[in-house]
């Protein structure tokens, strides 16, 4: 998909390139025409109608091309509510942020040639898409007394080679705790040196679903489950943080990138909600990192949050997009951080690239007594 996207873009971008350089070429090749019948009043003011005729069928056509466009953004995001019964339409709920920003594009383009009723109707789609994305930049909340930790949360790919990197970020993120997801055996290794600094440790590599925790406090369990039929691996640890217990969770969900996928990832992600529920029920504060690989705007997402009932850390901080980390036009929040009343966050942002397909997140968070 990461692939897909770049060669997208790619394209978009030589479109527009080539689409401004004819333009150019045309404007120069008018005035040159026009010059060569300077001394000619007859033939000059032909010429001058014909430049004129040939503008008219060109800003026409550059109209239609507009309000087709407008056309196919607006059935992208109609698609979204669909998510839960087609695999292509929760694709298509993911990309908030790119419509809302394409049909802003969309309005400026028509208003500059004057097609005000189709600019009004971008507009709106404009409109449409932001109402789900600006609230997240709003109601951070505020800092309620506690014992102050931090998490570096980090889906490292198990692809990538750059341990150097994902290093030099746990050292300048100085947390307290740090969850990685999908470790392989070879990523084991690698990441040895985190165990001198954060000792208390549990490794659980594997080819695909991977994880760990480091930390500095030590843990009081660690448990490694499985999720329903899908036998999808979570991960759980207890530590005492302010005179109080906190859980630690984490999961990893399929990712979307098969039609065949879309079934079993609504399961698995149903199964997260109910799971998370669980924990937060058992009455220890509850601080939840994962790539959930989906978005807020999903409809599946609103299955998860309404199940798990739990505040998602971004409310505040803004989108945060963490993938595709190579592509920062295409980039979406498919990593999220969920937490229970009793916790609250502080802070949250993205680390430096890792060479991972995924940016990292780092939540600041208070829980327990000072």
């Amino acid at each position: 998909m990461e692939l897909m996207l770049r060669l997208i873009l790619a394209l978009l971008a030589v479109v527009a390139i080539v689409a401004a350089d004819q333009s150019l070429y045309h404007r120069r090749a008018e005035r040159a025409w026009l010059e060569e019948a300077r001394g000619d009043e007859l033939e000059y003011r032909r010429r001058e109608q014909a430049v004129e005729l040939g503008r008219e069928l060109a800003h026409g056509f550059r109209v239609r091309w507009g309000r087709v466009a407008t056309v196919l953004l607006a059935g992208l995001c109609l698609a979204a509510p669909f998510g839960r019964r087609s695999y292509w339409a929760e694709l298509a709920s993911h990309f908030r942020v790119q419509y809302m920003l394409a049909a802003i594009g969309l309005t400026l383009f028509l208003l500059a040639h004057r097609d005000f009723g189709w600019a009004a109707g971008a507009g709106a789609l404009a409109a449409s898409q932001g109402a789900p994305v600006l609230p997240w930049y709003f109601g951070r909340p505020r800092a309620g007394g506690g014992t102050r930790a931090r998490l570096l949360f980090a889906n490292i790919s198990n692809s990538n080679s750059r341990a150097d990197l994902v290093l030099a970020l746990a050292r300048e993120a100085d947390a307290d705790f740090i969850v990685v997801q999908e470790l392989t055996a070879h990523w084991q290794g690698l990441l040895a040196p985190l165990r001198l600094g954060w000792p208390h440790y549990e490794e659980h590599p594997h080819d695909e679903a991977g994880v760990a925790i480091y930390s500095r406090r030590p843990l009081a369990g660690v448990e490694l489950g499985v999720i329903g039929e899908e036998s999808m691996p979570v991960l759980t640890a207890r530590v005492e943080l302010g005179g109080c217990m906190l859980t630690l969770a984490s999961a990893h969900a399929a990712a979307p990138f098969k039609p065949e996928n879309h079934s079993r990832r609504a399961r698995q992600l149903a199964g997260v909600g109910q799971w998370l529920a669980g924990l937060k029920a058992g009455g220890d504060g509850l601080l939840f990192v994962g790539d959930l690989n989906l978005t807020m705007w999903s409809p599946l997402w609103r299955e998860v949050a309404a199940a798990a009932g739990l505040r998602n850390a971004r409310r505040g901080f803004g989108i945060l997009a963490t993938w595709p980390a190579q592509i920062p036009p295409a980039r979406i929040p498919i990593d999220h951080c969920l937490a229970s009343p009793g916790v609250r966050v502080t802070g949250l942002w993205r680390g430096r690239p890792t060479g991972s397909d995924h940016l990292p997140l780092v939540v600041d968070f208070e829980h327990g007594r000072d």
